[in-house]
């Protein structure tokens, strides 16, 4: 945050600097200033596919769910300049905003892209009813992540879940809840 904040005092007219310093906030849990930074980065280089996407992410994140979405429709019609992560941050963006089928379909191109694809694509089965596939696409994610743990202790799916519903700065406690408790729920089944 310190760096962020130097940042954007020695330019504030940098996108990227503004960016990261909405992320820094975002991941305080300080949304109003993440909002706000976001709102300067867009307004510095809204052609920026990255600021757009990042943004349209950290609204969703930030529980601004129509600045999300319409942000998100926005990015859709410049697929210019756009790389294979956009996809993932564009379809959590969906997820949050309860675009579902598209979340899903986006999260299916996603794998190996990310580490927590697997997580939000299972979610998305789990909301379209789609629990074989859902609890299938759960379990190969938790195959994915097993070699690469390195939280405490041993790995188990339960630890696996906390971390992957910790990671995220959901600014609603019950967007959390509700996330964990789709994934959760497949393993009970």
């Amino acid at each position: 945050l310190h760096h962020a904040i130097e940042a954007v005092s020695i330019d504030p007219l940098d996108t990227r600097a503004q960016r990261v310093l909405a992320w820094c906030y975002c991941h305080k849990h300080e949304f109003g200033l993440a909002e706000f930074h976001f709102d300067q980065a867009l307004a510095l280089n809204r052609a920026n596919t990255l600021t757009m996407v990042s943004a349209a992410l950290g609204f969703a994140f930030a529980d601004a769910l129509g600045r999300a979405a319409a942000l998100a429709a926005e990015v859709r019609l410049h697929q210019a300049g756009q790389e294979p992560f956009h996809a993932i941050y564009l379809a959590v963006t969906d997820y949050l905003s309860g675009d579902f089928d598209r979340a899903e379909a986006g999260l299916a191109q996603g794998t190996g892209l990310m580490t927590t694809v697997g997580g939000w694509h299972a979610a998305a089965l789990c909301k379209l009813g789609r629990h074989d596939a859902a609890r299938q696409r759960l379990q190969t994610w938790l195959d994915e992540i097993s070699p690469q743990w390195r939280g405490a202790g041993a790995v188990t799916a339960p630890a696996v879940l906390d971390w992957f519903t910790a990671i995220f700065p959901l600014r609603q406690d019950r967007v959390r809840d509700d996330l964990g408790a789709t994934l959760a729920a497949l393993l009970r089944e």
